[in-house]
Parts: structure tokens; C-alpha cells; sequence
């Protein structure tokens, strides 16, 4: 039986691939199924290859990530409350449009900040619908972005994917720096790289390009300092 800790590690990958497959280009999604498919089958891989395999993928659909995000966002915004009004059954609506003219906007809803206004058994109901709207909009995003506004997350995709470039290069500057650093501040500084590859791996927080180069610089003239 396989470790318990690779199994939930290796379903993290694939739920989050899962999301993100319908953005990928198909030569793309080819390779990664397959990818998948090679480490579902190792049953000798471990815990620390198989995070590191997660990192190399995900370095591959950040862009892909979190562009499709970033587009489901400005539709959410655009469409979200057409979308929510139109998902709303007919024994809510009365109810929903008198929170509406109390101030209380449907993403309140959506985000669980009406709690208060709404019945236990209205609460389960808008809970259906914010769940039906998050599903038509990203449909929505991922039938736009493979027609009409494929140009527009082409060049976001490849300006993220420069982003990730910068950020490989300043994950290999810390490695450089802690090899060059005395303990146990060197242990200190490879745990940071190591935290950044796990937020490409979807095991900490996604990495941002201005907040990895700031880390950088920081470890840098501390280094200075020792």
C-alpha cells in the first residue's frame, strides 16, 4: 500500500490539474496526462521526488493558472450579479431583493457575508446557487478564452510565463546564497527557496514575481551582514 502522505500529495496535483487542463494547449495537456499517469503508476516514488516532480509541473501551469484566474475574476465581475439574479429560484427572489434595498449585494452571498439576513434553509439554498454561478462562470471564461479573447490570455500566459523565468532565476540565487552562508542561517534561507518550489507544487501559497525578488534582495544584504 502506497504511503498515505503520496497519495494525498499526488491527489493535490491532479485536483488542481484537473481545473487548469481545459486552458492547457493540447500538446501541453498531453504530456502532463502523461506525466500523471507515470507517477500514479511508481509505486516506489517518494514523498521528496514526487514534490519536487509537482514543483517542475506547476512551474509549467502557473502562468496557465493564474491567468484563467485572473479572467475568471474580471467576468465574475462583469457578469457575476446578471448571473447570480438569473440563478436565484423564485421562492428566494422576493427575499434577495428585499437584501438588495437593504444595502446587501450578491456578492455578500457569494463570499458568506449575508449569514446573518438569510434563514438556515435560504442559506443552503443560495449556497446551491453561488455553487451554479462559479461553474457557469468558468465555463463561461473557458469558452472565451479559446474563442474571443484567446489573443488577449495568449499574451498574459506568455508574460507569466516570463514572470516564471525571473522567479527560477531568484529561487537559484537563494540556493546560491545559503551555499555560501554560514549555519544556521543557510537552513534558514534554503527552507524560503524550498517554500517558494512548494507554492508552484500547490503545497503553500501561489508565488508572486515582485514578492520573490524582494525576498532576494532582503537575504542578500543580510547576508552582507554575517
Amino acid at each position: 500500500m502506497r504511503d498515505k502522505n503520496i497519495l494525498y500529495t499526488l491527489n493535490i496535483l491532479q485536483r488542481f490539474y484537473r481545473d487548469i487542463r481545459p486552458f492547457l494547449p493540447v500538446s501541453m495537456r498531453e504530456d502532463i496526462d502523461r506525466q500523471l499517469q507515470e507517477l500514479d503508476k511508481d509505486d516506489k516514488i517518494t514523498l521528496k521526488v514526487l514534490e519536487h516532480k509537482m514543483s517542475e509541473i506547476g512551474k509549467l501551469l502557473y502562468p496557465y493558472r493564474k491567468a484563467s484566474r485572473e479572467f475568471y475574476d474580471a467576468y465574475r465581475y462583469e457578469l457575476g450579479e446578471q448571473l447570480f439574479e438569473s440563478h436565484v429560484p423564485k421562492h428566494l427572489q422576493k427575499h434577495y431583493k428585499l437584501f438588495l434595498v437593504h444595502g446587501g449585494t450578491h456578492e455578500d452571498i457569494f463570499t458568506g457575508h449575508a449569514v446573518h439576513f438569510f434563514t438556515p434553509e435560504e442559506r443552503t439554498d443560495f449556497i446551491q446557487v453561488a455553487i451554479d454561478v462559479d461553474h457557469a462562470l468558468k465555463a463561461h471564461t473557458i469558452q472565451a478564452v479559446q474563442s474571443t479573447h484567446k489573443k488577449s490570455f495568449d499574451v498574459r500566459v506568455a508574460a507569466l510565463q516570463r514572470d516564471v523565468e525571473v522567479m527560477q532565476h531568484e529561487i537559484q540565487e537563494l540556493y546560491n546564497l545559503a551555499d555560501n552562508t554560514n549555519e544556521p542561517y543557510q537552513a534558514h534561507i534554503r527552507a524560503t527557496a524550498e517554500g517558494i518550489e512548494h507554492g508552484f507544487a500547490f503545497l503553500g501559497p501561489s508565488p508572486h514575481v515582485g514578492y520573490v525578488a524582494q525576498l532576494v534582495e532582503e537575504y542578500r544584504e543580510r547576508s552582507k551582514e554575517i
